[in-house]
């Protein structure tokens, strides 16, 4: 089943990262950290789907994707041109990413957005149980840097993996530094980015020691 959302509110994270709060539909139940097909609702775009995160809790009256604006993205730019009162279409929730108990959270560019959702819908001493690693290129690619310090209550490490900056790691998430900065391996693991790294990541976990029905992700 499909459902027409109108767009209720758009918010610039950054230069190419939206926030797209719309109306949620009637009885549309999601557990937070899945995601959803969404396309723009325009003849020559309605069919052309992309899966994005759901960044609200499932608590909330509303719908909110964060959504990154790619240059080369032809689909993605489309969403650069939206305005309040625009409508998108939205496919039944699905995906793997669910909430089953404190462990460290690992996140790569926009795969932090099921994360937010998870965030959001936790109590908050049930989340300053939880750890957070995020790797992005640049400082300023960080989505909601500030609210996640906040959320982790600073039990969260920031990594650029282009830029050199004081109060950030520098590099990226290899065994070493997963050995250097977690002393427990067998707890839960949740994983979202790119493909190749949450591959070799999940790899890297069970060399270490993490159990594999420990390590949730999509992949």
């Amino acid at each position: 089943m499909e459902y027409i959302i109108k767009i209720l509110e758009i918010e610039s994270l950054s230069e190419n990262i939206k926030k797209i709060k719309t109306e949620k539909p009637k009885n549309y139940n999601f557990v937070s950290g899945q995601h959803a097909l969404v396309s723009i609702n325009k003849l020559e775009l309605k069919y052309k789907k992309r899966p994005f995160s759901i960044s609200s809790s499932d608590k909330d009256d509303f719908l909110e994707f964060i959504i990154k604006i790619y240059a080369e993205g032809k689909i993605t730019q489309q969403f650069n041109n939206l305005k309040k009162g625009d409508a998108l279409i939205i496919g039944e929730p699905k995906g793997k990413i669910s909430y089953n108990g404190k462990g460290v959270f690992i996140a790569g560019g926009t795969g932090i957005n099921p994360f937010i959702s998870i965030i959001k819908y936790l109590n908050k001493s049930e989340m300053k149980k939880n750890f957070l690693i995020y790797l992005n290129k640049t400082q300023k690619e960080i989505i909601l840097e500030s609210e996640l310090k906040k959320l982790f209550d600073n039990n969260a490490i920031f990594i650029l993996s282009r830029e050199k900056k004081v109060g950030y790691g520098y590099g990226h998430i290899d065994k070493n530094f997963l050995k250097k900065n977690i002393n427990n391996f067998n707890q839960n693991f949740y994983l979202c980015g790119p493909f190749k790294m949450i591959r070799e990541l999940k790899q890297t976990l069970i060399e270490l020691g993490a159990k594999q029905e420990k390590i949730i992700s999509e992949i």
